[in-house]
């Protein structure tokens, strides 16, 4: 059933108008003058104005609308019809009840169905529509409650997996994955998905955003990724460092033999570094010497290529000096006075390119490297005291990205000159002493007064010395005779005093412990750990060496292999670390008298150091 028509103000003005005159109809009805106008014809006289005057409101254009003022109406006249009679009753007294028993029975049948049909067609739709009203409103309701609580439960879960994959790494107080915004005009939910969320990094105090696609992969803040991609490198560099000379050379050897499909014989390379010269044994001519870097661009036997070369350009000759002869109409011997002429402005002119060539790529070279160098001083700039490591990390890698050290491999006889000891050293320690001493000279020949570069690029050979001669080759010990590490750490905490077992629980000790992992020591590690063996002024050794099988057996492994290791040489390298290598890492300029005197005491340390190994 459709909603009723509101009356309107004709509406009203006719209700109103019908209701005064009933009331003055009535009272004449009722009044003793009344000889005319019977029961009846009021009510007839009642329904007739009364229909037309709602027919006159509706312009019948409701149909429904009417039948239910009809029924209104029937109620009202109804009413009045039997308030009508009870009057008449009342004062024609009850011995005239007779008279109008039929009066009376009709206005109440009258009001009874007026009464039933309001009920059944005004009352219950509106009942009914309530209902529905409330129970639309209750079902909307309860889809909002439904949105709100699936979003949160989507928000709580999405949280949950990422502390299962970033652990307490992040806050995630400010992660929000989905948010309610409502209903739509259909009364569907509206829910945005946001397509990154803010994350807040523990470590560094900071907050990032990070895309939804990729955060369950995120390494986390900018910090973190810049951390991250440093340690990656560090380790592909540890990885190139640690990998033994053999299994280098095997590798090398087997990619030249692809490239010159096993032309040449390569028995004889000795490998130390890209730019260090190597013989390779020509199956025509004999040994060559050239350098790895142009074995790996092709480049193979020199007398081969100039053959080559020579054959390409005399049959080329010989073809041009037909068309010459035959074109210009001259003779032979005028073509080669004339051939010698040309080609000797062309060797003058040659000459004096590759000499402006030479010096100019020589002032590139230093303007180059001392660029490289400078952005050093921005990483010590920003250097911690408890960050000394990393910043020298740092430098060491900002130096072989940027430095050219091309022809480092001259400086070879520079380190010659000093050391006794070259056949001995690791291929890596020579290619970093070549390229320090390298380092010495573009820094002297330029502005750049800061000598820091030098003197952390050559205790770079003395830490890889330490660290393969002795470190990892007691490890290696260690692995053969102790398939169980944990033992070497027991000990009995009966006999040691708190800052002993501290130490071996959580200090300097439990780091050594680590490193069984992986040993990857640095050069002030190694000393500290020398430090706690037994020397001539602590012949019983520290207490930690006395409780620690693993002090212990490092120092039957020393005596085995190479003999005690001086105490003073230990000292001396604390005096290299301390005085030199250390400052290095930090803010300031190294100038070239301190460079002199660091290059005096470490000519002197290597020597001491690597004669322990000369046997």
């Amino acid at each position: 059933m459709g909603e009723s028509k509101k009356i309107g103000c004709f509406g009203w003005l006719g209700i109103i108008s019908y209701i005064l005159f009933g009331f003055g109809f009535l009272v004449y009805v009722f009044s003793e003058e009344n000889e005319v106008i019977g029961y009846y014809d009021v009510l007839g006289i009642i329904i007739f104005v009364s229909i037309i005057v709602y027919l006159l409101n509706l312009r019948i254009k409701h149909f429904i609308n009417f039948i239910q003022f009809s029924y209104k109406a029937i109620l009202f006249l109804g009413l009045l019809y039997f308030i009508a009679v009870i009057v008449k009753v009342n004062q024609k007294g009850i011995s005239d009840f007779e008279n109008f028993k039929i009066h009376l029975t009709a206005s109440l049948i009258t009001c009874v169905l007026s009464v039933t049909i309001f009920i059944f067609f005004y009352i219950k739709p509106r009942i009914r529509d309530r209902n529905i009203k409330l129970k639309e409103e209750g079902a909307l309701k309860e889809l909002i409650k439904k949105g709100r609580d699936d979003v949160a439960l989507n928000n709580k879960n999405f949280i949950k997996k990422l502390k299962k994959v970033h652990g307490d790494k992040f806050d995630y107080k400010d992660v929000v994955l989905e948010k309610f915004m409502g209903l739509k005009s259909d009364k569907t939910l509206q829910i945005h998905q946001n397509r990154h969320i803010d994350l807040f990094c523990k470590k560094h105090n900071v907050t990032f955003r990070e895309s939804v696609s990729v955060v369950f992969h995120s390494i986390g803040c900018e910090r973190c990724k810049i951390e991250n991609s440093y340690k990656s490198a560090k380790k592909e560099k540890v990885n190139e460092v640690y990998m033994s000379s053999q299994e280098y050379l095997s590798l090398f050897k087997d990619r030249l033999n692809k490239i010159y499909n096993g032309k040449y014989d390569f028995s004889e390379i000795n490998y130390r570094g890209m730019n260090n010269k190597v013989s390779v044994i020509c199956p025509n001519h004999g040994t060559f010497i050239t350098i790895p870097k142009n074995l790996l661009k092709g480049s193979g036997c020199p007398v081969c290529a100039r053959e080559r070369n020579a054959s390409e350009k005399t049959s080329n000759d010989i073809k041009i000096k037909k068309e010459v002869i035959k074109e210009v109409n001259v003779s032979t011997e005028e073509y080669d006075d004339l051939k010698k002429l040309l080609d000797q402005m062309s060797a003058d002119l040659e000459e004096i390119k590759k000499d402006g060539k030479e010096t100019k790529q020589t002032v590139l070279k230093i303007d180059k490297n001392v660029n490289a160098l400078v952005g050093i001083e921005k990483i010590k700039a920003n250097c911690k005291n408890d960050k000394e490591e990393e910043c020298i990390e740092q430098i060491l890698a900002l130096i072989e990205k940027d430095f050219d050290f091309k022809d480092s491999n001259k400086y070879e006889n520079n380190v010659k000159a000093w050391f006794d000891f070259w056949d001995i050293l690791e291929s890596l320690s020579q290619d970093f002493m070549s390229q320090s001493e390298f380092l010495y000279f573009s820094i002297e020949s330029s502005d750049f007064k800061d000598y820091s570069p030098f003197v952390l690029y050559s205790c770079r050979a003395l830490e890889y010395e330490l660290l393969q001669k002795v470190f990892i080759a007691y490890h290696n010990y260690i692995d053969k005779k102790y398939p169980d590490k944990g033992l070497l750490f027991n000990y009995n905490s009966d006999e040691l005093d708190s800052s002993t077992i501290k130490d071996i629980e959580s200090g300097q000790m439990a780091y050594f412990k680590r490193k069984f992992k992986s040993p990857k020591y640095t050069l002030g590690d190694m000393r500290l750990i020398l430090n706690l063996l037994p020397n001539k002024d602590k012949p019983k050794g520290s207490k930690r060496y006395q409780a620690l099988l693993a002090l212990q057996e490092l120092n039957v492994f020393i005596n085995e292999k190479i003999g005690k290791i001086p105490s003073k040489l230990i000292l001396n390298i604390k005096s290299i670390t301390d005085n030199y290598r250390n400052p290095s890492a930090h803010i300031g300029v190294l100038e070239k008298k301190k460079a002199d005197l660091f290059k005096k005491e470490y000519e002197k340390l290597m020597n001491d150091l690597l004669s322990l190994f000369n046997s």
